[in-house]
């Protein structure tokens, strides 16, 4: 009888572990913050398969929210159905202070991470923590093809492992806007990168130009020039390769709900030759028609100790330092930096903006936050409780705020082992 019974507990384990072998692979670091009217989206997928007719499969209820002064929040519904699909239990949605988690709350499958066909929820998003215009949220989903995971891939032979982003527009009035002008529809949209982004000195800088159209006319440009303004006011032009064909989703029958749009994108490599501002356009002189809207670029040089001198850009006890990355405007800048080790990832970003005193009085005053003294240094701690799957409340995530001059610290502590006095410790002493 024990013979039989082991029998069948090996067969139950070997079942488990075939079910939990053909999951996706769970995704990379997020992207750091995206800069003002970034457009391009570097290092984002778009929120449909392209594998799959470029069929929909990330939803918002809502991507426009027009909303009176004294409104504090707003309600942000979200779906993600992809047919045969994985869905990432995890996605963000980004403010002022960096990407915010949020949690799908379906059941997943065999206590892993992941979700099968059709997850949604609804955030309530405090208009605090917004800045009136293009704000972000981003999901994960996966499929096989050819028996192999796609994943937020750009196109069928490009990018793919990436977190699909969607954007919704929230405006701060007290009357309704003002309708568009007729014959002043605006159908195409031309993007320059890099925009915002803080970058080292002595690397190539990638440059992208991406032009959306909801009118068939992409395919009638040719060779695309930019132009770069230095640090020193001085111009030089550089020419644009083109990144494959015009890409069109083309919509129909009775079914259709694909907006008709085509994309093309350029892009090519320009190496910098002095530390400062550097501004991307198309000319002065450029006349636009009134149906193009052209968002220009532009990027900041620093030496590789700005970067240095804020974060900790090596291995922190048995944490993997990942990736860096930084951004700026009129306000101030930021930095990011991610580290993992085999079960816990850890996102560190310090912001010197000047809204940073503000939202730091919003942190010390809310009644989330736990006042925890380490070192003599007193730290505000969240932390956010998830059910397992044997429905008892565990943390899962851990956020640690606190202000170090003109200077904000936040540390988001996501997954399984979350005793990381060493890392904070490790920040705590740089800041």
């Amino acid at each position: 009888m024990k013979k039989i019974a082991l029998f069948v507990v090996l067969l139950f384990t070997i079942f488990l572990l075939g079910c939990t072998s053909d999951l996706p692979p769970e995704p990379g670091d997020i992207g750091g913050p995206i800069g003002e009217a970034i457009g391009y989206y570097r290092g984002y997928g778009p929120h449909f398969d392209v594998f799959d007719d470029n069929k929909q499969i990330f939803f918002l209820e809502e991507n426009v929210f027009n909303l009176p002064p004294e409104q504090d929040s707003l309600n942000l519904g979200i779906d993600v159905k992809q047919e045969n699909g994985f869905i990432y239990k995890y996605g963000y949605f980004y403010t002022d202070a960096g990407w915010e988690i949020f949690q799908f709350p379906e059941k997943t499958i065999s206590g892993s991470n992941w979700i099968k066909n059709d997850a949604s929820t609804s955030l309530k998003i405090s208009t605090a923590d917004i800045t009136p215009g293009e704000n972000y949220v981003v999901s994960y989903s996966c499929k096989k093809y050819d028996d192999i995971w796609k994943c937020g891939c750009s196109s069928t032979s490009g990018t793919c492992n990436q977190w699909m982003l969607q954007t919704y527009l929230y405006r701060n009035v007290e009357l309704p806007p003002e309708p568009i002008p007729p014959g002043s529809v605006i159908t195409t949209r031309v993007y320059i990168s890099p925009n915002g982004e803080l970058l080292r000195q002595g690397n190539d800088v990638n440059l992208y130009v991406s032009l959306d159209s909801t009118k068939d006319i992409l395919k009638d440009i040719g060779d695309l020039r930019v132009r770069i303004v230095g640090p020193d006011g001085t111009e030089g032009w550089v020419k644009l390769d083109k990144f494959g064909d015009v890409d069109c989703n083309v919509c129909e029958g009775e079914g259709c709900y694909k907006q008709f749009i085509c994309h093309l994108s350029y892009g090519t490599k320009y190496t910098p030759s002095s530390l400062g501002e550097y501004l991307i356009d198309f000319g002065k002189d450029e006349d636009f028609p009134e149906w193009m809207q052209v968002n220009t670029g532009r990027f900041k040089i620093v030496t590789d100790g700005f970067f240095k001198e804020m974060l900790i850009e090596e291995d922190i006890g048995n944490f993997k330092f990942r990736n860096s990355d930084g951004w700026y405007d009129s306000n101030g800048f930021g930095l990011y930096a991610s580290y993992r080790n085999d079960d816990t990832y850890i996102s560190v970003n310090i912001n010197s903006y000047s809204w940073i005193f503000q939202s730091f009085d919003r942190i010390k005053n809310s009644p989330d936050y736990d006042v925890v003294e380490l070192n003599g240094n007193l730290l505000y701690v969240k932390e956010v409780e998830i059910y397992s799957q044997y429905y008892t409340p565990v943390t899962d995530r851990i956020e640690v705020v606190w202000l170090s001059g003109n200077k904000l610290i936040r540390m988001y502590i996501n997954g399984n082992n979350l005793d990381v006095e060493e890392f904070i410790e490790a920040y705590l002493e740089k800041h």
